[in-house]
């Protein structure tokens, strides 16, 4: 393992890094990514460091992942809201970017 590491081609940054493009890809937000890495034993500083190399807008991310779900309406009731509002936590978005993707109409 000692020879891999170093040699680069074993890198718990590494890792990190491609685990948090596959993330992205599937519309997840930056809180599930940290806490998938930590279950998987990433250390914190390199899910921080690879989270900060990724050029993501996370807003944005949360708005098509929404969309990519439900239709945009701007009057919902409580209970609609509150569901759909549920679905965007669960994929690890913040609070934020929830109020985005709720609050942005669509074109």
């Amino acid at each position: 393992l000692d020879k891999l590491e170093a040699r680069d081609w074993l890198s718990d940054l590494r890792f990190a890094q491609v685990q948090v493009r596959q993330h992205i890809y599937k519309k997840h937000g930056p809180i599930r990514i940290k806490i998938d890495l930590q279950r998987k034993g990433v250390q914190a500083d390199y899910i921080e460091q690879a989270l900060a190399q990724e050029a993501t807008d996370w807003f944005e991310l949360a708005l098509a992942c929404y969309q990519s779900r439900f239709t945009s309406e701007i009057n919902l009731e409580f209970k609609e809201k509150t569901k759909r509002m549920r679905f965007l936590q669960s994929r690890g978005f913040n609070p934020d970017h929830i109020r985005y993707a709720l609050e942005t109409p669509t074109e």
